[in-house]
């Protein structure tokens, strides 16, 4: 598929070590295989805001993002945060990737939706996939901001899924997603 190679994975889908491995029993070892230094790409999204839904377009920089495991937390930590993102394994339903908002005007789908990610790159369902679910806060300009981020072990070098902004602004709730891409810094 022509997606493999921009998410970095095989050029071919091949079956990914992590195909199956979801189980709290192997949590330790998944968050261990995540460990370490990744860049992150913020691709395409959306924004929401006052009942209006606006392309939120990616940013062309990508940043160096660190994950690392203290005592039984994962973390997740980027140089300009306020506070690390703390990351837990994800016991949830599908990810959609359009389970907020009606595609905004303009607005581009991300690279690949959950389910295409995992097929095209890992080579199973994104269900069978280790998944993790990060939270953190941050004060910008006296608003309190919300961050999640949702991502998917495809293989051994690759992480994609969504990150989410919460916030309320002179009393307008705003909510914006950007699919993302995470690829191991030093393979």
């Amino acid at each position: 598929m022509v997606f493999c190679g921009a998410l970095g994975g095989p050029a071919l889908a091949e079956t990914s070590p992590f195909c199956g491995e979801t189980g709290s029993d192997v949590w330790p070892a998944q968050a261990q295989a995540m460990v370490g230094a990744w860049t992150i790409r913020h691709m395409a999204g959306w924004v929401e805001m006052g009942g209006m839904v606006m392309p939120f377009p990616s940013d062309p920089a990508a940043d160096e993002v660190f994950i690392s495991v203290e005592g039984a937390e994962m973390v997740l930590d980027h140089p300009e945060a306020q506070q690390p993102m703390v990351m837990r394994r994800a016991e949830e339903p599908r990810w959609t990737g359009s389970d907020k908002a009606r595609p905004a005007p303009g607005a581009k789908d991300p690279l690949l939706k959950p389910d295409d990610a995992a097929l095209a790159v890992a080579g199973c369902d994104q269900l069978e996939l280790p998944r993790v679910i990060g939270n953190s806060t941050a004060t910008v300009d006296g608003a309190q901001m919300t961050f999640t981020m949702r991502l998917m072990l495809l293989d051994p070098n690759t992480l994609y899924g969504a990150f989410q902004a919460d916030v309320v602004a002179n009393g307008v709730p705003v909510v914006a997603r950007r699919a993302v891409l995470l690829n191991r810094a030093n393979p």
